[in-house]
């Protein structure tokens, strides 16, 4: 099985601590390695044919951090366009590479931002993969809910064959009614957003589900990497979950039993460590009576915080964020008046 790990992600939801020329999966947030390192390690247990997509700006920095990783595994996206888009060039490269022979292999397309509780689980999960035989399938992960959370995407299915379930529909992130109602059916998943499937299903799948998108893949397929950015920019921008997965109906679910955070948000990267207590991360860090209060310095400016409660303070040479935990969903939109304004310089 040949593993893709998509590392192309800004992380606009973690600034200051995230930028687009230095993102999360190359910071080192819940251990002593980055995000991507970890990923990457994990999977060499799984495969010793594994990928990374990256885009054009943080590449050589992620190259750089993987011991033995050859650049020839990475692939280089010209610019941010969406995970449909990250998909079909990936599978263009990765043909060009093995000059086809692995068309029709699994490939397993997984994101490098996630953590897992249970490693053990994930590699014995991941290598059921490996058992599937029908190669025209794809397949993602699913995890039964714990309780009626708002912020995962849920997935309804039907019983299938050899553990997999037939997956009927995609609800992305629902109120809290409505997730209290899922919560309650036993035929709902949340969706851990792993997708794997091969290269010639892929395609497939897309002539036959999306016209428009294989339409996009002819394009990218015939033209070389010398010329593929003026190509790829023009590119409509769409996630693998609306282009495809919503439409298709040879979409099956893997059960998985271990658990899974997606870093994307400072809220998620607390409950990564312990949403009930105090975090520090960096240096220069002076701190009393504090309660559940993310706390992130990486400058030689001494930070001193005394008495908060469910707040996030981060500092970076790239700007200060105080932020209750609270309004996290702001983030993305005090960016782009952060960004307006060093334009405008």
């Amino acid at each position: 099985m040949i593993i893709c790990i998509l590392a192309g992600g800004e992380g606009s939801r973690l600034w200051p601590i995230s930028t687009p020329d230095n993102p999360k999966q190359i910071i080192k947030l819940n251990n002593s390695n980055s995000l991507i390192q970890n990923t990457y390690s994990l999977l060499k247990k799984v495969s010793k044919s594994i990928y990374i997509v990256s885009e054009e700006s943080h590449y050589k920095k992620i190259l750089k951090s993987i011991d033995g990783l050859s650049k020839k595994n990475m692939i280089v996206e010209p610019c941010r366009r969406g995970t449909t888009n990250c998909l079909l060039l990936a599978a263009k490269y990765i043909s060009e590479q093995l000059k086809g022979k692995s068309d029709g292999e699994r490939i397993l397309f997984i994101h490098a931002d996630h953590i897992f509780d249970n490693q053990k689980e994930f590699v014995k999960s991941i290598n059921q993969l490996k058992k599937i035989k029908d190669k025209s399938t794809i397949v993602i992960g699913g995890r039964k809910p714990t309780y009626p959370g708002t912020k995962y995407g849920y997935v309804e299915t039907k019983k299938g064959e050899n553990g997999l379930y037939k997956v009927v529909k995609f609800v992305e992130k629902p109120d809290q009614k409505t997730a209290d109602l899922l919560f309650s059916k036993p035929n709902y998943f949340w969706n851990e957003g792993f997708v794997s499937t091969s290269i010639t299903s892929l395609v497939q799948s897309f002539q036959k589900y999306n016209p428009a998108v294989h339409e996009n893949w002819i394009e990218l397929e015939a033209t070389s990497f010398l010329k593929i950015k003026n190509v790829y920019k023009k590119l409509p921008s769409s996630s693998i979950e609306k282009s495809l997965l919503e439409k298709a109906d040879n979409v099956l679910l893997l059960p998985i039993s271990f658990g899974w955070t997606d870093l994307g948000t400072y809220n998620s990267l607390c409950d990564s460590f312990d949403k009930n207590n105090n975090y520090n991360g960096g240096q220069n860090i002076f701190e009393l009576d504090n309660t559940k209060t993310f706390i992130y310095n990486a400058t030689n400016i001494k930070i001193a915080a005394l008495g908060l409660k469910n707040l996030v303070v981060a500092l970076t040479p790239d700007g200060l964020l105080v932020m209750d935990k609270e309004k996290e969903e702001l983030v993305p939109e005090i960016l782009k008046q952060i960004t307006k304004k060093d334009n405008e310089k």
